[in-house]
């Protein structure tokens, strides 16, 4: 549900933003909101009833009676944020929205943001009660009533919270931050610049001062990001130390400069590897608890390759910039029709209600494009990340010595490059085994996600590449 949160609440700002300019002005009425999420605790609690009593006749599984309750939750979910989108301007909400927003932007975006959160908190909420009614009466065993496998409230909801809608509360907050406080400290630059110069290059109807405003906010929302997603999520290694310094050399060697490599407790739920920070002394690896159950040393190795890889082709920078162009476009569809009047019609509509209209054509053709464009250079660099670390891996790894790599019949150097070919061959075979181990099944491995393309079209480009025959992994 992330990717469904960052949509929300970006269109939740917009509207939010938006809708003051052609909607009139009308009298707060905060129970309107509070009935649509009245509503859907209504109707989600019927849904959790009807599951709770098939599930107590004996008709549907556990598991299967589960996967309708999450499926439920989800289209109320969608559901409930566009009620909830709609209802802004009429509910008067939108006048809130204004009204705070001469706390600063942070403040305006937090009150736009309110009303999701509560959807949020009230759909984790009754996640966290399905749960614990799956706990007590399906789950649990009659012999043991000491067993438990549900998270109190509190850590239930904060580790849901870091897994759906809080990456995107925080990434919107830290920009408006940023924003409150670089306009409020450019008075400390005047003594450089000229006032009149600095208030016209950085006002609000200005393109370039909008994009220098945006470029300084990202960078430092990234870096700010990436810290606290390391010391909040993460912990130190705590295991073998020899080990430890076996990941540290491995970087040294790709020539790629980390500062520490940490731990993410999942609870053996998901299998991940992370290299965050674009700044060498702000760089960090995240290894998850599954990962380093799944894979054997070797194939951890060429997964840590893998990262070290998307530093040596300056993967995060390109990724970054890419981003950072979606933005910039954003912000010109924003500022595009600004010296257009607001007075008049356009198409026969009125003028506001237009450009409003037009605003949003515009900003959804940007979205298509930007989640199929960026989808596209997510997939791209993670091929080249693979190939990249099976041609590191001759001289990176530690396992990759002249007695494992040469042929014992041969008269070859280790130097030479057929053997270095066989080098890079068994290195492709070792990442091969451990993307399948990633992902545990045939069926998992067909699918692709937003930001990495299958596991038998990524087997495939490096059997294609380094020649590997026969099924690849073991």
């Amino acid at each position: 549900m992330l990717r469904f949160w960052f949509v929300a609440m970006f269109i939740m700002l917009l509207i939010g933003e938006a809708a003051p300019t052609w909607v009139p002005e009308v009298e707060p009425k905060p129970l309107l909101m509070i009935s649509v999420l009245v509503a859907i605790l209504f109707f989600a609690k019927l849904w959790m009833l009807q599951i709770a009593l098939t599930l107590d006749d004996g008709e549907l599984s556990h598991q299967h009676a589960n996967s309708l309750w999450h499926k439920g939750m989800n289209i109320g979910r969608v559901f409930g944020a566009i009620l909830i989108v709609a209802a802004v301007p009429w509910s008067g909400f939108s006048s809130a929205i204004a009204s705070a927003s001469a706390y600063g932007e942070t403040a305006s975006a937090l009150m736009a943001l309110l009303p999701l959160v509560g959807l949020a908190l009230l759909s984790d909420c009754l996640d966290h009660q399905w749960e614990a009614y799956l706990d007590d009466q399906v789950i649990r065993s009659p012999r043991d009533n000491q067993l438990r496998l549900v998270d109190r409230p509190l850590n239930f909801l904060f580790d849901r919270a870091k897994k759906g809608w809080l990456l995107p509360l925080s990434l919107i907050s830290f920009s408006n931050f940023g924003y409150d406080l670089l306009s409020r400290g450019l008075g400390g630059l005047t003594w450089i610049v000229p006032s009149e110069y600095l208030a016209n290059f950085l006002s609000e109807d200005t393109f370039l001062g909008s994009l220098v405003i945006t470029l300084s906010i990202s960078i430092a929302t990234s870096m700010l990001v990436c810290w606290l997603a390391v010391w909040i999520w993460t912990e130190k290694w705590q295991g073998d130390t020899k080990q430890y310094q076996v990941w540290l050399t491995l970087f040294e060697r790709a020539g790629v400069k980390v500062q520490e490599i940490r731990i993410w407790n999942s609870g053996d739920r998901i299998s991940i590897a992370l290299l965050v920070g674009l700044i060498p002394w702000q760089r960090y690896v995240i290894l998850s608890d599954r990962l380093l159950r799944t894979l054997s040393p070797r194939e951890l190795e060429m997964v840590l390759l893998h990262e070290a890889a998307h530093v040596h082709r300056w993967h995060g920078p390109i990724r970054f910039s890419a981003v950072l162009l979606v933005a910039s476009l954003a912000i010109v569809i924003g500022k595009l029709f600004l010296p257009i009047s607001t007075t008049g019609a356009l198409w026969g509509i009125d003028m506001p209600i237009a450009l409003w209209l037009l605003r949003m054509t515009l900003g959804l053709l940007l979205g298509i494009f930007a989640a199929w464009g960026l989808r596209w250079l997510w997939h791209r660099t993670e091929i080249d990340a693979d190939l990249t670390a099976c041609r590191l891996s001759r001289r990176c790894l530690s396992y990759v010595t002249e007695t494992e790599t040469r042929d014992p019949e041969s008269s070859l150097p280790a130097s030479s490059p057929l053997q270095w070919e066989a080098t890079m061959r068994r290195s492709a075979m070792v990442l091969c085994a451990a993307l399948h181990n990633l992902v545990g099944s045939s069926i998992r491995a067909k699918r692709a996600t937003w930001t990495h393309p299958s596991v038998l079209l990524r087997v495939e480009k490096l059997t294609e590449t380094f020649g590997i025959s026969g099924k690849s992994g073991h």
